[in-house]
């Protein structure tokens, strides 16, 4: 008896051991389980957030390719108003001249019936143009020269060199070529 009442003491001992490490089990399973849970939470919420910031950020390469696309479309007109405006600078700093005897004028048809340029039908290729910016002296190789077409006195000067042929120097081109921006000279 006294053995069994040993055994069933020795037993019970063993149970209630066993139904504490369970329940000691029990718990560290429970609190794993609502690790795992809550990070399966936290997962969820970065899973949505990352989807969120991708959508954010597709938007945003949209936007900077659009704004590219408008950056080189606007580099493009800029260099197309630059060519425009070098261009068209160049063609008002434009000016023709010619000399030539009384004869050459005449058979150029700039000079008809005693009048300068009277009639579109000239032969503007006979002119030398000039830059009215840079080319401010013009030699005419005579030592005769009278200016034909009209520009303002105050703005010129004709004056022999050392060989004492007239060279012609525009001392105000603004106001030089402001009236007509062909120059004609009769020259001997």
């Amino acid at each position: 008896m006294q053995q069994n009442r040993e055994l069933v003491a020795q037993l019970r001992e063993k149970l209630n051991a066993s139904r504490f490490k369970a329940d000691k089990l029990k718990n560290l399973v429970d609190g794993l389980q609502s690790q795992v849970e809550s990070q399966n939470l936290r997962i969820q919420e970065l899973q949505a957030s990352l989807v969120e910031k991708d959508s954010t950020i597709l938007a945003q390469t949209m936007r900077i390719d659009s704004l590219s696309q408008n950056v080189a479309s606007l580099t493009e007109s800029a260099r197309e108003n630059d060519g425009t405006m070098v261009r068209q600078e160049k063609q008002i700093n434009n000016a023709w001249f010619v000399f030539g005897t009384k004869a050459e004028l005449k058979e150029q048809g700039i000079l008809k019936g005693g009048e300068v340029l009277k009639d579109a039908g000239f032969n503007k290729d006979y002119f030398t143009k000039i830059d009215i910016r840079r080319d401010k002296e013009v030699k005419l190789y005579s030592r005769s020269a009278k200016m034909l077409t009209s520009h303002p006195i105050s703005s010129y000067t004709l004056q022999r060199d050392a060989n004492k042929q007239y060279v012609l120097r525009i001392t105000d081109p603004q106001q030089f070529w402001a009236t007509s921006k062909y120059l004609v000279i009769l020259v001997k």
